[in-house]
């Protein structure tokens, strides 16, 4: 084997295995019951059965921008996987869910992409019941890896944009873990 392709190999070897240890379990998804922008109830059972993807986005500055992350994620691993996407996002007092909708760019909900929006002062007490939010991810607009059994995975930043490249390496890995 040449010399820069055993490089190349070893070297995707080490990120899987360091993603590998990242993902391991950490906490399970508690019970939660929300209404989506689109009127259905959304509770854990709607999380199960399939990896998703779940952002508490703040009422912010950088809320659209965050937003897009996650919607650059989710069109990117489309074309292989079936990523289902749960966005929480913070609704400021006078913001209605169609400018809220427009303003993000969400077009339609589907079974696996929903949207629920709450008062914004109540996002981050519900992602941290819900999902255990450790303190160093509390009170930010976050990503997180849950899998089809409703075992947190990791929590990521959307911010930090190291945590945002650490997520792009560590969603498709992921994807592809065996059941």
């Amino acid at each position: 084997m040449p010399l820069f392709a055993w490089y190349f190999l070893n070297a995707g070897t080490r990120m899987r295995k360091e993603a590998m240890g990242s993902l391991k379990p950490k906490d399970a998804v508690q019970h939660f019951q929300n209404t989506s922008s689109d009127n259905r109830i959304i509770t854990e059972d709607s999380l199960k059965g399939a990896r998703s993807l779940v952002a508490l986005i703040a009422a912010d500055s950088q809320a659209t921008e965050h937003v897009d992350i996650v919607l650059r994620l989710r069109k990117q691993s489309s074309e292989e996987f079936n990523l289902r996407t749960l966005i929480v996002a913070g609704q400021n007092f006078g913001e209605n869910i169609d400018y809220l909708n427009s303003k993000f760019g969400f077009s339609t909900s589907s079974s696996d992409f929903r949207v629920c929006y709450m008062a914004a002062s109540h996002v981050f007490p519900f992602g941290n019941s819900v999902f255990n939010v450790p303190s160093d991810y509390k009170d930010q607009s976050i990503a997180i890896l849950v899998d089809d059994q409703l075992q947190i995975r990791n929590f990521y930043k959307l911010s930090d944009p190291q945590d945002v490249k650490l997520l792009v390496r560590h969603l498709p890995v992921f994807l592809s873990l065996k059941k």
